[in-house]
């Protein structure tokens, strides 16, 4: 084996196979120009956005009674979502309905792989990245310019839908639970309502706070003039020349005001105003009148908030802010030619080289002797 021993021997050897190895890198340029020339143009069109923040569909937020500020712009969980969303099936299977993508990659529908091999264009034409500053950075590659802009702008608005339709989602499942919760409460309330009349009717009880001053008032009077009555009643009982019919008079009256007193006071009275009967339906009244004020103000904010939450619902939201749409590219983005006709010569020449060397450096070898060996 003669093999070089020095930079200078290899300088040697390439120079006794310059034109071999000339000739290789020039049929290896001059074929990969021509197959360069067979590639067709691609244009890449790029659309730029930022995440925007759910804040804006959060009527805590919005309405402005959140001890938080709004924010306008997402943070990287926000931005994190739209790129699950941008490379989901749903936006691959939305692109191909929508631009019969198929057809246009000339793939047999009727092959079992073709959805597999129809997604795997897309993969390789269509690109969504985080750039450094916080945007996201959507790409379409295509040989058709104007379709790459169309495809590009369509796949960002529908990002932007699909977004959109989370929070909406979550949005309506807010107001049916919003909704059940107020149908409930007003089920509940209209039960107490007519407990509570059913409860006044019962034991007479009008108004607790007022009409127990009023009984109160009514028994201690009534008591109290029966009592003066039977003292004078007593008195006059013992005087002589006293009228027959005063003493039968003031009994008629003593009579009254005992019914009036038991009226008033014993609990098997019928009468309306019952102080006994009154007390003991006082306590089930103030129950039910805070159970149906403390329903009452629950429902109010809850009826405030469902209509606080289906003004946010129905009004337009978005998931984006748009920073640059996506135009019709005037540049192709490759092949580039001039970069493969390089390559393929500096491979070529490598090549060349590499196999000039293993010939020099092996070509006195007895080849027989080694197999023998």
């Amino acid at each position: 084996m003669n093999s070089p021993k020095n930079l200078v021997d290899v300088i040697g050897l390439l120079y006794k196979w310059r034109k071999p190895i000339l000739t290789v890198t020039i049929i290896a340029g001059i074929l990969s120009a021509l197959i360069a020339l067979t590639i067709p143009n691609y244009y890449k069109a790029t659309t730029t956005f930022y995440a925007a923040s759910p804040d804006l569909s959060k009527p805590s937020r919005v309405f402005g009674y959140s001890s938080y500020d709004l924010n306008y712009y997402g943070t990287g969980t926000d931005i994190d979502r739209l790129l699950t969303i941008g490379f989901s099936t749903e936006l691959a299977e939305f692109l191909i309905d929508s631009f019969n993508l198929y057809q246009h990659y000339d793939l047999d529908t009727s092959d079992p792989k073709s959805e597999f091999h129809i997604k795997q264009m897309i993969s390789d034409h269509y690109n969504l990245k985080k750039t450094e500053y916080d945007a996201i950075e959507l790409s379409m590659e295509d040989k058709n310019k104007f379709l790459a802009a169309e495809m590009a702008n369509a796949a960002r608005d529908r990002i932007n839908y699909l977004a959109q339709d989370l929070v909406k989602t979550s949005q309506k499942n807010v107001l049916n639970t919003f909704k059940s919760s107020i149908e409930q409460k007003q089920s509940y309330l209209n039960a107490i309502d007519d407990s509570l009349r059913n409860v006044r009717v019962l034991y007479g009880i009008f108004d607790t706070k007022n009409q127990a001053e009023l009984l109160s008032q009514m028994a201690t009077e009534t008591e109290t003039k029966l009592i003066e009555l039977e003292a004078k009643l007593n008195s006059l009982r013992h005087q002589r020349g006293v009228r027959r019919d005063s003493i039968l008079f003031l009994q008629a009256r003593l009579t009254g005001l005992r019914k009036k007193y038991d009226e008033l006071t014993l609990p098997e009275s019928k009468s309306v105003y019952n102080l006994s009967r009154f007390n003991k339906g006082k306590g089930i009244v103030d129950y039910l009148e805070n159970q149906y004020d403390a329903t009452s103000k629950q429902l109010g904010y809850d009826k405030i908030r469902y209509e606080q939450f289906k003004t946010v619902f129905s009004s337009p939201f978005y998931a984006i802010h748009l920073v640059e749409n996506a135009s019709v590219p005037t540049v192709k983005s490759r092949p580039k030619r001039m970069i493969i006709v390089l390559m393929s010569m500096a491979i070529a020449f490598v090549f060349s080289v590499i196999i000039a060397l293993l010939i020099e450096s092996y070509r006195n070898v007895d080849w027989k002797k080694v197999f023998d060996a």
